[in-house]
């Protein structure tokens, strides 16, 4: 399995993957068409901000893409289901946290509930939380991370 940078005709694969990653949390259909604007990766993105992949031989397996300003933040971490608990999102967070990676300061992660222990588990330290709540969950909140 390796990292390297995601190259522009790869937004549809990692809309894709982001989606179906989504989805794989049970989340209802009507929340999954509520986040498709937000889960669509396009070559502008790409372009625009550092994003990397991980691949078993050719086939795309997970993505990151970080967000440098204002503040240095992952903005989507996503590994496909047949994928996850094999190392796959331990690789694309070490790379993310690599001291040479791109800017500098503390890396900063909004976690969907459901991913809240792979942050902990991986250094991040819970400093705040957002609101998002969902038909028949009004309550939900989502965890805010850092990595120093």
């Amino acid at each position: 399995m390796s990292v390297r940078k995601a190259r522009p005709d790869e937004a549809a694969t990692l809309s894709a993957l982001a989606l179906q990653s989504k989805a794989h949390w049970g989340y209802s259909a009507e929340a999954l068409v509520g986040w498709r604007l937000e889960l669509t990766i396009t070559p502008e993105d790409i372009l625009r901000h550092p994003t990397f992949v991980a691949e078993t031989g050719e086939r795309v397996v997970g993505f990151y893409m970080l967000h440098l300003d204002p503040l240095r933040a992952i903005e989507h971490l996503w590994v496909h289901p047949q994928s996850q608990r094999r190392g796959v999102g331990t690789l694309l967070i070490r790379h993310a946290l690599a001291p040479d990676r791109e800017g500098r300061g503390p890396l900063r992660v909004v976690s969907d509930p459901h991913a809240a222990g792979f942050y902990e588990h991986h250094g991040g330290v819970r400093t705040d939380s957002v609101s998002a709540p969902l038909p028949g969950l009004p309550e939900r909140i989502l965890p805010v991370y850092e990595f120093s």
